[in-house]
């Protein structure tokens, strides 16, 4: 890995892994929600064929979890996150001009295999941080995954009266930022860090366990945003399948 960058960090940022989940999951929610409509209503393929493909990417991003596991415990975590990313975007962009069937199936499962990795590789990325503890690293990226839910979602509905390219270029951008964090910001050392994570005393992790306000606030907000998310898919359903045409 050092032949690649010389400034090597002893560690991602927490700010990286909050924003990087954000944009992942923005760039992933872009995606869900219009599928299914979009290969029954614009495509004229069954919803069979449909949930068929949604199980096939759902099992290449299950292969994308093992192979970047796999590459970031016995290869190169930075080459291995740079690749993962550039499969997605490159999925991502030939969907822009090249959407019809089967070619807009076939990219899914190619996004899937790298939007699957990058997911694994972003939790093992945020698991060696040791300036901050392990709460605060992990609260940081599921605000991330709930927002950037919300973010794509919300989204999707407003961008789909533009048509279909404008949601892949969209998604695109998101994933091309990814990238560039993922050369700026992920070429860390870790050969550096103790193979055991320190683990807190009792009496602190007992005094963390109090009941806290703020949590219940943040719980709070996040079941609002997610209704809001239900809410917003709802519209983006039943407008598709008025004017499924609006898609092309």
């Amino acid at each position: 890995m050092s032949k690649w960058h010389g400034n090597l960090k002893k560690e991602i940022s927490l700010l990286a892994v909050l924003v990087y989940s954000l944009l992942l999951n923005s760039g992933a929610a872009l995606m869900w929600p219009l599928t299914t409509v979009y290969m029954h209503g614009t495509l004229h393929e069954s919803l069979t064929v449909a949930g068929a493909v949604l199980f096939v990417m759902s099992c290449f991003m299950v292969l994308g979890n093992y192979l970047g596991g796999q590459l970031f415990d016995r290869w190169s975590p930075y080459q291995t996150a740079l690749i993962s990313i550039t499969v997605a975007l490159g999925a991502l962009v030939t969907l822009i001009f090249y959407h019809g069937w089967p070619m807009f199936a076939i990219m899914l499962f190619v996004y899937g295999l790298g939007q699957g990795a990058s997911l694994t590789l972003l939790n093992a990325y945020a698991a060696k941080v040791r300036s901050r503890s392990t709460r605060s690293v992990f609260n940081s990226l599921y605000i991330g995954v709930n927002l950037g839910v919300v973010v794509g979602t919300a989204s999707v509905g407003y961008l789909l009266k533009f048509g279909i390219p404008v949601v892949f270029s969209v998604a695109s951008l998101f994933y091309l930022i990814l990238l560039l964090m993922t050369f700026v910001s992920f070429n860390v050392d870790f050969s550096s860090q103790p193979l055991v994570a320190h683990q807190p005393q009792l009496k602190q992790h007992s005094a963390s366990q109090r009941g806290n306000p703020r949590l219940v606030w943040l719980i709070c907000t996040m079941v609002f945003f997610y209704l809001f998310k239900l809410h917003t898919m709802g519209k983006c359903y039943a407008g598709s399948y008025g004017s499924p045409a609006h898609f092309i």
